[in-house]
């Protein structure tokens, strides 16, 4: 019989190997004489056993059960796991259209997921020299309706008609009139929803940003 069983362990894998380290004192001296004879006929080559090492030597494993405190589990060697890893795509459809002026970060210019079209804030850069415009804040917020209306088209195959909801960032809230005119000309007769905050800074210290959330047109 195979001394595994013998000692009631579980028959090992063909890779792992039984090591057994001798004590510096035979363990039957402490036996009596009848407990000594019955000794010997049970185990002669482990007599001298109080440890066993199991070693599990560097060959290659097939999948096997493994005992673990929740019952016995599917090992997995990891020679057959991928060390790669998946490349996931995004839920949703990324926009991106050269009338608009293109990222100056890691963001799109809008994303469009179930319907609806998320669009990044515009600010006043013109798209072929992705400069600042000139002017003041009336200019600023024309450039910014301009572009906007190019991410809206792009992304809503509508236009502005298409805008749910825009958010109005002003660097200062004086001057809200001056955006707000422009901004009711742009959009008239169509009023999406709206909110407008001052911020204490904007990218590239413009004076104005617009972003909206649309509907994609059937």
């Amino acid at each position: 019989m195979h001394a595994t069983h013998a000692l009631g362990l579980s028959p090992l894998h063909p890779s792992t190997l039984l090591t057994i380290t001798p004590h510096t004192r035979d363990a039957s001296a402490s036996l009596g004489p009848s407990q000594h004879t019955s000794s010997q006929s049970m185990l002669p080559s482990l007599r001298r056993l109080t440890s066993i090492h199991l070693c599990t030597a560097k060959l290659p494993l097939a999948p096997a059960a493994i005992a673990s405190p929740f019952g016995l589990l599917n090992q997995t060697p990891s020679r057959h796991l991928s060390s790669s890893i998946p490349v996931m795509s995004a839920p949703y459809q990324v926009i991106a259209t050269k009338d608009a002026p293109s990222a100056i970060g890691p963001y799109s210019q809008a994303v469009v997921h179930n319907g609806v079209a998320y669009l990044s804030g515009c600010i006043p850069l013109d798209p072929a020299s992705m400069q600042i415009v000139q002017g003041g804040v009336e200019e600023q917020t024309i450039q910014v309706l301009k572009n906007l209306e190019a991410v809206l088209k792009a992304s809503t195959k509508g236009g502005k008609e298409n805008a749910l909801k825009c958010t109005v960032f002003l660097k200062d809230m004086g001057d809200f009139a001056k955006v707000n005119q422009i901004y009711e000309n742009f959009f008239a007769p169509y009023k999406p929803a709206r909110s407008a905050v001052e911020v204490a800074r904007l990218p590239k210290d413009v004076l104005v940003e617009i972003e909206a959330i649309a509907a994609v047109s059937a």
